[in-house]
């Protein structure tokens, strides 16, 4: 039983009912949203507002799904690294043909079946 007195500690860190990366997601879109208005829209005046707001929620929209979700970026990119560094990621299959594999029993289980391997009894010539 938790000691309602420290509830809190078990707590996700909230601003204002937000989570740091939704923070982080708001203001990475608004600095997106500014740099694409002021500086990198080739469209009019009214286009380029509006394609702000909508250029700058992307980021925005990103940090609140990461903070909402069990998402972790980092962890992401680093097991899809590994994989692409992994010599064994294209398996059999499709593409030139390959020798079919040959699985062979492991002789310790051989040896292990042969020894838990016990006749089983006739009942019907025990009681005679």
């Amino acid at each position: 039983m938790v000691n309602p007195t420290f509830k809190h500690l078990e707590d996700r860190l909230k601003i204002g009912e937000l989570t740091p990366m939704q923070w982080a997601g708001i203001f990475g879109g608004l600095i997106v949203g500014l740099i694409w208005a002021i500086w990198l829209s080739p469209l009019p005046t009214l286009l380029t507002l509006g394609s702000a707001f909508y250029i700058g929620g992307v980021p925005t929209v990103l940090g609140f799904y990461a903070g909402a979700a069990e998402f972790n970026l980092a962890l992401t990119v680093r097991s899809r690294l590994a994989w692409r560094r992994n010599p064994g990621r294209y398996g059999p299959g499709g593409g030139r043909p390959r020798d079919p594999y040959l699985v062979k029993p492991d002789p310790r289980d051989l040896r292990k079946q042969a020894r838990d391997a016990t006749p089983t009894p006739d009942l019907l010539h025990l009681w005679d």
